[in-house]
Formats: structure tokens, sequence, C-alpha cells
């Protein structure tokens, strides 16, 4: 499992892997960067957008909607999905997607 973490800050949008957070701790001048979860990552997620997680095969897969879709409606298409091997790597990815691509949109609509 991939340990990902946040800076003490609390910044959401600067999230770090376990082989950056290193650098992280020597660029912050704190050894004590915290641990952010699988639920958090989640809770994170929702906050954006709805989302549908499922597994095939041997393989996790996300997909994100709109706040307003309802993520069991059949005609609602995903705004965005991917799959990996864990459960982490998947929840990562639409983390990432989220702080490239949702929020800026989000703010542009505001």
């Amino acid at each position: 499992m991939m340990d990902l973490y946040v800076p003490l800050d609390g910044d959401p949008t600067l999230i770090y892997r376990s082989s950056q957070l290193d650098a992280v701790r020597e660029l912050k001048g704190d050894a004590n960067t915290p641990l952010l979860t699988e639920g958090q990552l989640i809770e994170f997620i929702r906050e954006f957008a709805q989302m549908n997680i499922y597994t095939v095969d041997e393989r996790w897969c996300i997909q994100l909607l709109n706040l307003e879709d309802a993520a069991n409606d059949i005609d609602v298409s995903p705004i965005w999905e991917n799959h990996s091997n864990t459960l982490i790597d998947v929840l990562f990815m639409a983390v990432e997607y989220i702080c490239d691509y949702r929020i800026p949109e989000l703010n542009d609509m505001q």
C-alpha cells in the first residue's frame, strides 16, 4: 500500500506520495507531516464530485460524476474515470484530477 501525505498547513491540494515525503519534510522543515488516510481521500473527493467505486477482476475502478447527478442513475455519464490495482492509487488519481481540473472549473463558475 502506498502512503499519501498532506502538509501541516492543511492545504488539501498539496498531497504527496511517500517517495516525496523526505523532500517535503525538508522543504517544510518539519518531520511530522501527517498521513492522509483512504477515508480522508474519499471525504475530500466527495466535496467536489459524486463517485462510484467498484472492482472488476483484480482492479479497483472509480468514476466521478457532477455533484448534482445521481450516481446510480443509468443515464448519467461520468466526468472522469480510471482504474488501478490498488484502492489508494485510484483515490490518489481522483484527487489529482480534482485538484488539476475540478477545483479550477468550480472556481471559474463562481
